[in-house]
């Protein structure tokens, strides 16, 4: 009717086309989508022909009359979609620019942008890629190949900031993996943050116990602080770890003999332990001491019902001289004590007490 009134109101002619077309009337649909062409530049009816056209296969037809669609109106996102695709078939060189307007027309969408976030980083543009994916991440995209390729790249253009924000994110998303940890300690030391670097190593700990590389980890950095007590306890843990570090147990004998250890461990009864375990404090202590050192050092040990040694506490250090610690620490923790379980307290006096001295002196 409305063409009756006004033969030329093309609307009507596209309107009448995308009928045709939802009925499988083809040539119908064609003939109403060029007599409105005919009459005006539609974007509806240039449309409407390259949908046609990609029915027949005719990717490159279709794709030049959704190019002459979007021209007139650009947000039409199912268009731009299949011409997207188009690209992608033909290796069109416009398919990043094409991808780019899909994702702004569809801000939420997060596999449009990360969709882009490919395109440029296979052209080589990686930060233009780790920008596109931080907007996929955004969207709530926690996928970890995406955040890992993210951390990647902010390694490699050395954005340290971005790059601990990525591991921060990957951390998050993989709860199981201590690498973002290890990686975020280190650029803690890199800042200059010990205390910050060691609590990373702590938490890659507790992710993964029985992991060899964040001990031997943390036990350098106790070793460089002289917590060589703390050292060794982490030592021993990388070497003997399931994948046991062999660097752990070549600098776990390095430590042994800054520590003065004797060759063998000490073993038979609670008293005889005791024994020789004060006989190498005492012999480590008189080659250190200085006039008018004094203390007291008192290590609990924690033992199976198969006499092994799982932990060595160390309930009071009066002495604080890190070798004499380390030594008696070590010692408890390789005796090999009778097979029944316990948790003896051993208790050993250095120097003479101040007050003893005095008497003395009068």
């Amino acid at each position: 009717q409305i063409l009756t009134r006004d033969p030329k109101f093309y609307p009507a002619m596209v309107g009448r086309g995308d009928f045709a077309r939802a009925g499988d009337d083809d040539v119908t649909a064609e003939k109403e989508y060029r007599n409105a062409l005919a009459i005006a530049d539609d974007p509806w009816a240039h449309a409407g022909i390259g949908f046609l056209l990609l029915k027949q296969d005719k990717k490159k037809e279709a794709a030049d009359e959704f190019r002459k669609s979007l021209a007139v109106f650009p947000a039409q996102p199912l268009v731009l979609t299949e011409v997207v695709k188009i690209d992608r078939a033909l290796n069109d060189e416009r398919l990043t620019d094409d991808t780019s307007k899909l994702a702004e027309l569809q801000p939420k969408n997060r596999e449009a942008r990360r969709a882009v976030g490919d395109l440029k980083f296979d052209a080589g543009d990686k930060v233009g890629a780790a920008k596109e994916y931080e907007r996929a991440v955004r969207l709530g995209d926690t996928d970890k190949v995406l955040l890992q390729r993210m951390v990647d790249i902010y390694r490699e253009v050395k954005d340290a900031e971005s790059e601990e924000r990525s591991l921060q994110l990957l951390a998050a998303a993989d709860k199981r993996n201590t690498a973002p940890i290890l990686r975020m300690s280190e650029l803690a030391m890199e800042r200059n943050e010990p205390a910050v670097a060691e609590t990373h190593l702590m938490e890659a700990i507790e992710r993964s116990p029985t992991e060899a590389e964040p001990h031997l980890r943390l036990a350098r950095m106790k070793q460089k602080n002289n917590q060589l007590y703390e050292a060794i306890e982490h030592l021993q843990a990388a070497a003997t770890a399931p994948e046991p570090s062999t660097e752990a147990k070549d600098e776990m004998a390095k430590l042994e003999v800054q520590l003065k250890m004797p060759k063998d461990a000490a073993k038979g009864t609670v008293d005889q332990i005791y024994a020789k375990v004060a006989a190498s404090l005492k012999r480590v202590f008189t080659a250190r001491a200085k006039p008018g050192a004094y203390g007291i050092l008192k290590l609990r040990a924690r033992v199976t019902k198969d006499g092994v040694v799982t932990n060595v506490e160390i309930a009071e250090d009066s002495l604080k001289d890190e070798i004499v610690t380390a030594n008696g620490y070590l010692m408890l923790l390789k005796a090999q004590f009778p097979k029944q379980r316990r948790e003896p307290t051993f208790e050993f006096e250095f120097g003479t007490p101040p007050k003893v001295k005095k008497e003395a002196a009068k």
